[in-house]
Parts: structure tokens; sequence; C-alpha cells
């Protein structure tokens, strides 16, 4: 298999796979390809019960309401905090 992308996400893809600590670009995103193949397709996952598609919605809802009173994080924000707690889990 041959996937091409643009040399600018190459680029980025070099670098998420050196801040996992791959030298290996190809084995960094065949490796998330594989975990990516393993995971069930929409098709596959059976559907939410009443009770767990009302949990859902509660969920959005208070996620919702944070977010509208300014108590959310930026993707950027959002991601540096997940490569913290990674770097720290790694230690």
């Amino acid at each position: 298999m041959q996937i091409d992308i643009p040399p600018s996400e190459q680029e980025r893809l070099s670098q998420h796979a050196a801040a996992a600590g791959y030298d290996d670009v190809a084995r960094y995103a065949a490796e998330h390809l594989v975990a990516l193949a393993q995971q069930p397709t929409p098709s596959e996952l059976p559907p939410l019960s009443e009770e767990e598609l009302q949990a859902s919605l509660a969920i959005c809802d208070k996620s919702m309401a944070a977010y509208e009173a300014g108590g959310s994080l930026s993707l950027n924000e959002a991601r540096e905090l997940s490569l913290q707690r990674l770097r720290r889990l790694a230690q």
C-alpha cells in the first residue's frame, strides 16, 4: 500500500513520530494505521440504549454549558495538556 500525503503533512507526521520517540516515520504511521484498522466501523457498533443516549446528551449539555461560560480549552491547550500527561506517564 502506498499513501501519498502533501510534503507539509509529511513534515508534521515526522514531528509527531519524533515526539513519540520513533526514529522511523513509516513504522510510526503503520502502527497507527493498524490501530485504526482494528477499531470497529460505525456499522459494527451496537446502537446506544435509551439510558446511554440520555447520559451522552447530558454530558454534551454539560460541556456546552461549560463552553458558553468560558470554561473550555483551545485545541492547542488541550493538546499540550495531553502531551504533558503522556510525558508524566512515560517517566
